[in-house]
C-alpha cells in the first residue's frame, strides 16, 4: 500500500510544479476552489509605465 500512496503523492506533486504563480484559494459557500493568481506582463512594461 506504501508504493500506492507515494505514486500518487509523486503525481500530485508533478501536477502542482508546472503551476505559475501563487496559489490562492477562494471559498464560494460550502465549496474552495484553488486558482494560480500570477502577475501578468513584464518589469520592462512596470518601468515603462512609471516613466509616463
Amino acid at each position: 500500500m506504501n508504493v500506492y500512496t507515494d505514486l500518487i503523492r509523486l503525481l500530485k506533486d508533478d501536477a502542482v510544479s508546472g503551476v505559475e504563480g501563487k496559489p490562492t484559494l477562494k471559498q464560494r459557500g460550502d465549496k474552495g476552489y484553488w486558482y494560480a493568481a500570477r502577475r501578468v506582463g513584464s518589469p520592462n512594461c512596470a518601468a515603462a509605465r512609471r516613466q509616463h
